[in-house]
Parts: C-alpha cells; sequence; structure tokens
C-alpha cells in the first residue's frame, strides 16, 4: 500500500498492511532539531525523509484572514526597570502592574469592520499557479486533505474570553451570528478547491478551542459548535470527502462528544489533557477514529517507558481506528536517541508484540 490508502483505510477502520507514518502529524520545536543535531542528528539531511515518514500535507489555500490583521499605533513603554540600592544589590522590578489585552473585535460594528480581511474570494487565497498544482497532484500517491480553519479559536483570538464571556451573557445571539459568519467564510474559501480537487481528508485545526472551556458553559459550548461545524461537515461530506477531523491542543475531552454528533469522524488531541484513546474508545466507540495519541512527555523518559506507552497504543491500530504518532509538537527534552528509539519500535511493532 502506498501511503494515502494506508492514511485513509486505518481512518476508516480498515486495517492497512503498514502503519502510516503521516509527517503532517510529526511536528518538532527549533530548539528540538539544534539538540538532536548536536547528539548526531545530520545538518544537510530531510529530517521527513531521514525518519522514513511519509508525505501527507493540505492544499495552499489560506483560510484566514487576508491580509492578516497587525497591531498598529502602539506607544512603546519601557516594561522593566533595572537598578542598584546602596547595599549594591540587583533589583529587577516591573514598571507595569496591569495590562488590558485589546482584541480587534469587541463589537458588531468591530465585526463588520474585520469582516473586510475575511472575503473569500480575494485572489491572494489560492496560489498564481492553482491549475498547474491541481494538474500535479491529481496523481499522487500521498494523503491530501484541506483545512477548514480555527473557528472557535478564532473567537478567542479576535473577541477574547472576556468578550465572550460578556456577549454570553448580554447578547448570545451576537456570538452565534459570529460563528454563522464564519461558517459561511470557510465554505466559500474552499468551495473552489473542493471543486477542483478529489481530497482524502479535511481538517479544523483548533490550536485555542481549549480555552472556550474555562469560560463558557457547556451548552453554550454545544450551541456554538454545532453552529459552526455541522453545516461545513455537512456540505463537505456532500462534496464526497467522508473524512473530516479535528485537531486540537490543551482541555477538550467535553468536545469531543459534540465534535462526534456533527459528523467529525477523526481527531488528534493530547494524553495529557484527558484525550487517551482508552477513554476516547470508551465514551465514543468507534464512531471517532484517532491519530496521535502517544503520549509526548514518555518520549522524554526511559525506553522502558516508550516501549510500554507504543505496546498499549498499538492494540488500537490493530483494531483499526487509530494512527500513532506523538499528540503534540516535540520539544527539547527529547532526545535524539530516544526519538529514534520510539520510530524504530513503530516499525518493528509485530515483532514487539510477540515479546
Amino acid at each position: 500500500m502506498d501511503a494515502r490508502e494506508k492514511f485513509v483505510r486505518a481512518l476508516r477502520f480498515e486495517r492497512p498492511s503498514e502503519i502510516p507514518f503521516p509527517n503532517m502529524f510529526y511536528k518538532f520545536h527549533p530548539e528540538t532539531l539544534r539538540r538532536w543535531q548536536r547528539e548526531g542528528l545530520p545538518k544537510d539531511v530531510h529530517l521527513i525523509e531521514y525518519l522514513g515518514l511519509e508525505r501527507c500535507e493540505l492544499i495552499p489555500v489560506n483560510v484566514g484572514p487576508l491580509p492578516n490583521y497587525e497591531a498598529v499605533g502602539l506607544e512603546e513603554i519601557e516594561e522593566w526597570r533595572l537598578g542598584v540600592d546602596r547595599s549594591f544589590l540587583t533589583t529587577l522590578e516591573s514598571k507595569i502592574r496591569s495590562v488590558e489585552e485589546e482584541f480587534p473585535i469587541r463589537n458588531a460594528v468591530d465585526f463588520e469592520s474585520f469582516k473586510k480581511i475575511l472575503n473569500p474570494y480575494s485572489p491572494a487565497r489560492y496560489p498564481r499557479f492553482w491549475d498547474d498544482y491541481v494538474r500535479r497532484v491529481k496523481e499522487r500517491n500521498y494523503p491530501l486533505g484541506v483545512s477548514l480553519g480555527s473557528p472557535l479559536s478564532w473567537l478567542v483570538e479576535w473577541i477574547g474570553l472576556k468578550g465572550i464571556a460578556s456577549s454570553l451573557k448580554t447578547d448570545p445571539s451576537w456570538i452565534i451570528s459570529v460563528a454563522q459568519d464564519l461558517t459561511n467564510f470557510v465554505i466559500s474559501t474552499v468551495k473552489r478547491a473542493l471543486h477542483d480537487l478529489p481530497l482524502d481528508f479535511a481538517i479544523f485545526l483548533e490550536p485555542r478551542a481549549y480555552r472556550l472551556t474555562c469560560i463558557a458553559e457547556t451548552n453554550w459550548i454545544t450551541e456554538i459548535c454545532k453552529k459552526i461545524y455541522a453545516p461545513v461537515v455537512s456540505w463537505v461530506k456532500n462534496m464526497g470527502i467522508d473524512l473530516v477531523g479535528v485537531e486540537s491542543q490543551g482541555h477538550v475531552y467535553e468536545l469531543t462528544e459534540t465534535w462526534a454528533r456533527v459528523g467529525i469522524n477523526f481527531i488528534s488531541i493530547e494524553v495529557s489533557n484527558g484525550g487517551d484513546i482508552e477513554w476516547i474508545r470508551k465514551t465514543l466507540d468507534s464512531r471517532v477514529a484517532v491519530i496521535g495519541n502517544i503520549d509526548h512527555r514518555v518520549l522524554a523518559w526511559s525506553k522502558r517507558d516508550i516501549m510500554d506507552e507504543v505496546s498499549r497504543k498499538m492494540k488500537f491500530f490493530e483494531q483499526g481506528g487509530y494512527i500513532p504518532a506523538p499528540d503534540r509538537v516535540i520539544l527539547a527534552d527529547v532526545s535524539w536517541e530516544n526519538f529514534k528509539y520510539f520510530i524504530k519500535i513503530l516499525k518493528d511493532y509485530k515483532r514487539i508484540s510477540t515479546i
């Protein structure tokens, strides 16, 4: 099987002949790479190829503010005061006691103005040579997907937790209307791509969605999720893409049931924040496949710990609906020796299961 077939079969609960290694779900902090180079990683290699990972990409469509908004006209201030007292002791103190965070959207008027950079028909959303790109990737042997943006994270980033909490108390209909506008924006932006290309998957990228669970009641989060996700997921599936997922960070396990209800059928979330695959299987049965879920913290521990973590997770690969990979960005506390060992035992999992 090629990388494309392995990836698709695994997420459809059809066990592939080999483990997929989609490079899109292997992320490395820059400091991690510097450490690994000090520990023996050659500096003149492509890391993905060197580790034996497989190509997995998103199409080059810009789903987000265009141009990206910037903070301008801010006054520069000195934040710290460094001094020496009469006893020749050095002191460092903050000159700023509190800072009020500003967000670009505070009300409906702000949002109407902000929507100028949410024009789904901006020419720069697609690359100049899009038609050439389409011809080139139609005969691919690797999985290719489309980003559906970050609607929940956008609410957090553009309105702020305080603004969302206030609006949910005073004017919840406004938040719902914003959510619906974001839904229309995402669909309109990617419509051309889904017409032009047969894609393998679509995915929401939600790095800040976990922050909503801190300030909003579960019923409101559920309602917002339904308004944002359900129309997009339904439309994408009607366009022929049956694999629709969410990649998220932080404490989001309360959202998983809602995601499953609106048609999300694969997720990538962190183990350390309640998202262990054993819990996912007990809660969601076989409705949702999982990518990742190898606890990134364990990769910094002993080889025995790494072996135990991989062995525990591989039974789910045997059952189908699971692609093993680290559950978040690999930080610099993971040694090069440990990560090589992790990749090796994944590739040798048949032998490991008999030990």
